[in-house]
């Protein structure tokens, strides 16, 4: 009976013991404590007491879904992230904490704080949808700290029921500043209605806008027969015997297929020079006021070979990396309508042209006629803004291009290359 009686009264002390450490008695002072609001939550500041056995502290608080959070702050820090929010709130009550080094609590300190707009929320602050070019033009100003993802749709026909749905655009990620997108969609339309959808990092839909008749202007390419062509500078190189000439600039060959074969000096493409920067390349004559959607540029695909002459050593480094295009209607008073500019020495697999022959960005080469078949055309789209007049005359300027992806420029004599031009406008 003893021997029980002394196992009791060691459980008892134990328990005693116990009871008397479940609580950590070192508290924090609230004038220790401050509050910053930010995007989506706040910043609490902390001064922890200066005694050895505290080692972290903790704040509890609810977020906007209604879910208690828990957030640790470190002895070793002075401040914690608090997060959870989407609109700005005043007052968010909370209660903080101190932990010992096995993780005891001290009792609760309540504070409240304020919090800002998350990003989700404040995209939408300075959000614009405007017609575009088959489809339309979304821009926005997230402020500071602001980044979230964003779903664009469109109402249209689901492909598979056959029923009208939101059919996604695109998904992006965004951060804080300005910028803006051109976005095309698959089904021809006069007007759309435009749904955009914002979330947080959590999975959470944050908020949704809907912006209906968006009017929506629709394009096509004009066809040669469409023009005429000119060279005003007289800078394109005519080589019948290499197959250098304007007329592949329009002949459909969007890859490369007049310079694949066995005669490397063959190139079978449109080359201007020497000395042509900063001049007009050609210019086009519409034959009648036009409303002007975009340029495509292309370039011959890597085809696992080499050329010779004008084009040796490196053909990327005769490729446009700047480009204007203007237009007028008297070829005297010239508008710029667009423009186009990367980094000459740019890594060159992020060129727009890195799948280009001899590019040493490209990641595949096409050997065959067949696989050159299969193969997406590489080219530079240069998009218009929807213009408030018509133009008749396009004039084609280049202003620099691309080194060699060795960094060395062998474009000495200033000559500029691309295999096919494309003008696209507005669909009447």
């Amino acid at each position: 009976m003893n021997k029980y009686i002394c196992l009791l009264y060691m459980f008892v002390l134990f328990w005693a013991c116990n009871d008397d450490e479940s609580m950590f008695n070192v508290g924090i002072a609230q004038e220790n404590i401050s509050f910053k609001a930010i995007p989506g939550g706040a910043v609490m500041y902390y001064e922890l007491p200066s005694d050895l056995d505290v080692m972290a502290i903790r704040v509890r608080y609810k977020d906007a879904f209604g879910q208690e959070i828990v957030r640790e702050g470190s002895y070793a820090c002075d401040s914690v992230v608090l997060h959870g929010f989407n609109e700005a709130q005043q007052n968010v009550e909370g209660r903080v904490t101190l932990c010992d080094r096995n993780g005891v609590e001290s009792g609760a300190t309540k504070v409240t704080f304020d919090t800002q707009d998350s990003g989700p929320v404040a995209f939408f602050n300075e959000i614009e949808v405007k017609p575009g070019w088959n489809g339309f033009s979304l821009s926005y100003n997230v402020p500071a700290g602001g980044e979230g993802m964003a779903h664009v749709f469109y109402v249209g026909e689901n492909p598979l029921t056959k029923e009208i749905d939101t059919l996604l655009v695109r998904s992006f990620v965004f951060g804080e500043g300005k910028d803006s997108l051109n976005l095309q969609v698959q089904q021809e339309a006069s007007e759309h209605t435009v749904v955009v959808r914002t979330e947080d990092f959590r999975g959470y839909i944050v908020k949704q806008q809907i912006w209906e008749n968006v009017k929506s202007f629709n394009t096509m390419k004009l066809e040669p027969e469409s023009f005429e062509y000119s060279d005003p500078e007289g800078l394109g190189i005519k080589d019948d015997q290499n197959g250098i000439s304007k007329d592949y600039l329009f002949d459909g060959d969007l890859k490369g297929f007049t310079s694949f074969g066995g005669n490397i000096h063959y190139m079978g493409t449109y080359i201007a020079g020497p000395n042509c920067f900063g001049k007009a390349l050609f210019e086009l004559d519409l034959k009648e006021p036009k409303l002007l959607a975009e340029v495509r540029i292309y370039a011959i695909l890597s085809l696992s070979r080499s050329f010779m002459g004008i084009l040796a050593n490196a053909y990327e480094n005769r490729l446009p990396c700047n480009i204007t295009i203007y237009a007028s209607n008297d070829k005297v008073s010239w508008d710029e309508v667009g423009h186009y500019e990367e980094a000459r020495d740019l890594d060159p697999g992020l060129r727009w042209a890195a799948r280009s022959e001899g590019n040493a960005g490209r990641d595949v080469f096409y050997r065959t006629e067949l696989e050159l078949e299969k193969a997406e055309p590489c080219y530079l789209a240069i998009n218009f803004p929807i213009l408030e007049k018509n133009y008749r005359y396009v004039k084609v300027v280049v202003n620099d291009t691309s080194v060699s992806y060795n960094g060395t420029d062998y474009n000495v004599e200033r000559h500029v290359t691309f295999h096919e031009f494309e003008l696209y406008v507005g669909k009447e």
